[in-house]
């Protein structure tokens, strides 16, 4: 599913979680679609693929902080493969540490993410 703006976000159902890929810039023109989308999903655990994420700013981190607090009685948040940008800064701002990481997007990646939480 696209999104108007310069994020798209791409959706790919798995028997283990929604995985959304994300593409382009999380930013004030772009989080609440993307909260959006991740708050109208059914229950069950949601994995958010940041690899193709090429801005964000502290709006799109407002927005990704809001995906994990709707999350949280609802199967879970997991974050994954963030692009550079990106990872440094989840880093320069702590908030790496606030969020679950899955190694990747497969079955095997998502559960032990979980089984860790």
């Amino acid at each position: 599913m696209s999104v108007p703006g310069p994020l798209h976000i791409r959706s790919e159902p798995a028997p283990h979680a929604v995985v959304l890929a994300l593409a382009g810039e999380l930013d004030l023109a772009t989080a609440a679609e993307v909260t959006a989308e991740v708050d109208a999903l059914p229950a069950g655990p949601v994995v958010l693929d940041l690899a193709a994420v090429s801005f964000c700013d502290s709006s799109g981190l407002r927005g990704l902080i809001e995906c994990h607090r709707s999350r949280e009685d609802r199967g879970g948040l997991l974050l994954t493969r963030p692009s550079p940008p990106l990872a440094r800064l989840l880093g320069m701002t702590g908030l790496e540490d606030y969020f679950r990481w899955a190694s990747g997007t497969g079955a095997g990646d998502v559960a032990a993410a979980l089984a860790a939480a």
